[in-house]
């Protein structure tokens, strides 16, 4: 399959440049919309007919290849003008540099990658290409804010934990019913891929939940895909038995985002309730995932559940200026919030060795500056379209208090005239926390939550008052 590709790539290595590389891509694009459409449709021969024509495509395996090149040597497409040999690359001992392997990888990928995408449900979210927590958490206040039948609703939160590190893999093939070169590569690849290696956790320095991402299309979020596929159908079954006999009318809505998901009950039940962690409880459990239910939460929309690093809290509002009697409220979690000054925190202060919390008397303004601003952005960034203004303004006021406190303790005498002159800069009209650089003559001004904030687009327009 790829011997014939190497052959022709060794006897034109000067001609790598001249290959049509748009051509070659829309031509497997094509192919993989057929596949996407075909499953949908659930046509399983006309997926494996399809699949088989974009793996014995030269189109595909080209496209493997390139992508291989790139992943074993960053510098590639700098060599090509060079002196390049690309027997180094194909016949190398080393594993991180094994072409032959990455691009079969690759190769693979190309054709399951549009059918497992066709097959998750559509409140997934995570493991597919182009989809995001935003993505997940406007999914989430639309069934709550729009459905008038989840006014009052009972939320199941939960996440699954290290379940990537003890995979089942004769489980999760069983569940493919794949044969052939399909069933070899997922074989091989469990047995010999540290998958938890490849998954990565988000915004450590602010984020409590253990979220997982991935950065592309790759075997783990493939993997992701196999395990999640079915979730929402099985539980949604399991709810029809129970309505049939207790005779009465209930539902559910679920969001998934990677390895965390909810359950959205539009009434309380208790039976209802019981019999769908237990649903939860034997789905992993059919795939070798050990799920722990003390990664479960139950909750009131009233008394508000944690999603993502979010919290999402129904309040009651009887004289609200638009005559709603209630509001739902989207805001950082406390958790994150503590964990996130605590960051802050440790920028400006120190542990002595009495575990007693000391300030970094050495530090510069500039340097206090530009320790904060990038932690500062990136929760700003997390947060900044679906959190209100006014929440970021709070945090902003701790924030400065914080370095307040911070730059007094260094003055004995006169510290709110030492702190004007010394830590704050006048730019244009307002006094902010800044220095001004003396090579360049600008400021450099500490980064606020809201001014991120404010030059977003709101999403949530009607959330927004």
């Amino acid at each position: 399959m790829l011997k014939n590709t190497y052959k022709d790539i060794l006897s034109s290595q000067k001609k790598w440049e001249q290959v049509s590389w748009y051509q070659i891509k829309v031509f497997v694009q094509n192919i993989q919309n057929l596949i996407y459409k075909s499953c949908i449709c659930g046509d399983a021969q006309i997926v494996k007919f399809y699949q088989k024509q974009l793996i014995s495509s030269q189109q595909a395996n080209l496209l493997a290849v390139d992508k291989a090149l790139k992943q074993v040597d960053s510098n590639f497409n700098k060599k090509i003008n060079s002196n390049f040999n690309l027997n180094k690359y194909v016949y190398s001992n080393n594993k991180r540099l094994n072409l032959e392997n990455k691009a079969l990888h690759n190769l693979l990928l190309f054709s399951l990658q549009p059918e497992w995408e066709a097959r998750l449900e559509y409140n997934s979210y995570g493991s597919v290409t182009g989809f995001d927590i935003n993505q997940a958490i406007i999914k989430t206040y639309t069934i709550l804010n729009q459905n008038f039948s989840y006014e009052n609703s009972i939320v199941l939160s939960g996440f699954v934990d290290n379940y990537l590190l003890n995979l089942s893999s004769n489980l999760i093939i069983k569940k493919t019913c794949y044969s052939g070169i399909f069933r070899q590569y997922l074989i091989n690849t469990l047995y010999n891929n540290n998958l938890a290696k490849s998954a990565v956790i988000l915004n450590t320095y602010f984020q409590v939940d253990k979220i997982i991402a991935f950065q592309d299309y790759t075997i783990i979020s493939l993997i992701n895909n196999i395990i999640f596929y079915g979730f929402e159908a099985v539980l949604k079954w399991k709810l029809q038995n129970c309505i049939t006999t207790i005779n009465n009318s209930h539902q559910i809505e679920m969001v998934i985002y990677a390895n965390h998901f909810i359950v959205i009950f539009n009434s309380y039940n208790l039976k209802i309730i019981i019999n769908i962690i237990n649903s939860i409880k034997s789905f992993f459990y059919s795939v070798g995932v050990n799920f722990n239910t003390s990664n479960l939460c139950i909750s009131s929309i009233y008394e508000g559940f944690n999603f993502l690093g979010f919290n999402f809290k129904r309040l009651k509002n009887q004289q609200n200026w638009n005559h709603e009697t209630t509001k739902l409220l989207i805001k950082p979690t406390n958790a994150n919030l503590k964990q996130h000054f605590l960051s802050l925190r440790k920028c400006l202060y120190h542990k002595d060795r009495l575990n007693r919390w000391r300030a970094n008397s050495y530090m510069k303004q500039y340097q206090v500056i530009n320790r904060l601003n990038p932690i500062i952005y990136n929760f700003a960034s997390y947060y900044k379209y679906l959190v209100p203004l006014y929440i970021m303004k709070k945090i902003d006021w701790i924030v400065n208090e914080m370095i307040y406190r911070y730059a007094v303790k260094k003055y004995k005498s006169a510290r709110y005239y030492k702190w004007v002159n010394n830590w704050t800069q006048l730019i244009n009209g307002k006094r902010m926390i800044a220095y001004q650089n003396e090579i360049t003559k600008k400021h450099q001004i500490l980064t606020l939550h809201c001014l991120i904030k404010n030059k977003q687009t709101r999403i949530l327009n009607d959330y927004f008052l």
